[in-house]
């Protein structure tokens, strides 16, 4: 059975790009979309890392078993889908989803296989990923930031922890794909 890759890792560390990046170099990797309730960012399509739902659809399908981990992160609920992730499976591929260190641990304990990729940075770089976004106040980032403190903590339990250095996404990609084509 192919396991399944986990990016995580703080608010502007990068792990969009870096999920992005690795789905156009390695085809068996396919993205999970996971459901949340937050709002959708002005970049964002439906379907294309999210599903964006309220919550009493969300509770429903936590209740049906659709959702296999729920976890609140900065007031939104999010959570993985198992359908998508049992369909990637059935097909062959590898599933791999972004979701936050707390939904690492619940789909280690669901899928013990399940590989963890931290993607860390500095405050100061996530502070000005964040700020060059445009869609966060100073209120929300000095949030994130805090959140960010507490992710770090969290760290240790993932299988590789890769810093993704301003100006060096490139190799912050082959890094990680070099890792997971020995996972897979």
């Amino acid at each position: 059975m192919n396991k399944i890759i986990i990016i995580s890792g703080s608010s502007g560390a990068g792990k969009d790009s870096v999920l992005q990046g690795l789905l156009t170099r390695e085809k068996k990797l396919r993205e999970v979309s996971t459901y949340t309730t937050r709002a959708k960012r002005s970049t964002e399509k439906e379907c294309q890392g999210h599903y964006f739902i309220n919550e009493k659809r969300f509770n429903k399908l936590f209740k049906t078993g659709e959702i296999l981990e729920k976890n609140l992160y900065n007031d939104a609920w999010y959570g993985a889908s198992k359908s998508a992730i049992e369909k990637i499976l059935k097909d062959g591929q590898t599933p791999i989803l972004e979701i936050d260190s707390n939904g690492y641990k619940n789909l280690k304990e669901i899928y013990p296989d399940a590989v963890g990729i931290y993607i860390d940075c500095t405050a100061q770089e996530a502070q000005m990923r964040l700020e060059n976004r445009g869609e966060n106040s100073e209120q929300e980032i000095a949030r994130r930031l805090e959140i960010k403190k507490m992710d770090d903590k969290q760290k240790n339990v993932f299988d590789l922890v890769v810093t993704n250095k301003q100006g060096n996404l490139e190799q912050t990609i082959k890094s990680i794909l070099k890792f997971i084509k020995k996972q897979i």
